[in-house]
């Protein structure tokens, strides 16, 4: 605090102690939760282990329903660990969304029964970890590039497009020189990895599919990645690379329509899948997450 004011100084203190008391409240919390996690794994193991010893009393193999004991005992203590473990994780995730200003989720995920609450964390989990910086960083950088839309800022601002400095070819009037450059070319392609951008369906053109299986001429009917492919080959030779950008919308249809196909003669081997990840999709300039209910 740099001014030395009543006002303040009492908010700062205010402050503090709601601060302290909340995390005191966090501590007994975690304390309950741990303690009532003990106190049902030794109930439930009381009970099965009564309930097993009684049934053992009328055994013939007195071993078989030993064995048979320790391992319901065994399931029963990994159940209620794992349901533990899954609280705590629940209750750790609810105070990072509202540190992230996402008390709609945290709240959604406070609500959630078992199964939607184990969807939840398994989403946050993988967009946490699949994000360079994690969540936090995703929604600094999405906060930022929002506000610079609304402000109408344009990262080209004064930069002038230019054409590039090269040479026309033109077969026609020095059809020499077009063909020393096209062999020039052609040995360069030789050296070159190709990659197609396909994570998008076809919806706009009222097609049923992935756009890689467009049929892309009538004749005989050849899709777009099969003509694709065979150009890279007639340019690039049987040793070109090739990567295919896909999502979880084109990955597996791609995959099976290059596998039905033999690849459509290309070396598997030279042929990389990449899927890319999805991220939360926003819901204001906010940049509130969106949540399915």
């Amino acid at each position: 605090m740099l001014r030395n004011d009543d006002g303040l100084v009492s908010a700062f203190f205010s402050s503090s102690q709601r601060l302290a008391r909340l995390e005191a409240s966090c501590s007994l919390l975690e304390e309950a939760i741990d303690g009532l996690a003990r106190e049902t794994k030794e109930l439930a193991l009381d009970q099965m282990a009564q309930e097993q010893l009684s049934e053992n009393r009328h055994s013939e193999d007195g071993k078989a329903g030993s064995d048979e004991t320790v391992q319901l005992i065994v399931r029963a203590t990994d159940g209620i660990d794992h349901d533990a473990t899954e609280l705590k994780e629940r209750y750790a995730w609810s105070e990072e969304l509202e540190a992230l200003g996402q008390s709609h989720v945290s709240n959604a995920l406070i609500k959630a029964d078992a199964k939607d609450a184990k969807r939840l964390l398994s989403q946050l989990r993988q967009l946490d970890e699949q994000y360079p910086g994690g969540l936090r960083a995703y929604l600094c950088n999405a906060r930022r590039l929002l506000r610079a839309s609304v402000s109408g800022e344009n990262p080209f601002t004064g930069l002038t497009p230019k054409p590039p400095n090269g040479v026309r070819l033109d077969p026609s009037s020095d059809p020499t020189a077009f063909m020393r450059m096209e062999e020039a070319g052609i040995m360069e392609a030789k050296k070159t990895a190709y990659v197609l951008v396909a994570g998008g369906l076809g919806e706009r053109l009222g097609y049923p599919g992935i756009k890689v299986s467009l049929p892309v001429e009538l004749a005989t009917g050849r899709c777009y990645l099969q003509v694709y492919i065979e150009y890279i080959m007639a340019v690039g030779g049987s040793d070109a690379e090739l990567a295919i950008m896909t999502s979880d919308d084109t990955h597996k249809k791609t995959q099976k329509l290059l596998e039905e196909n033999g690849y459509f003669g290309m070396d598997q081997k030279r042929v990389t899948l990449i899927k890319q990840e999805k991220v939360p999709s926003l819901a204001d300039l906010d940049a509130s997450f969106v949540v399915d209910h």
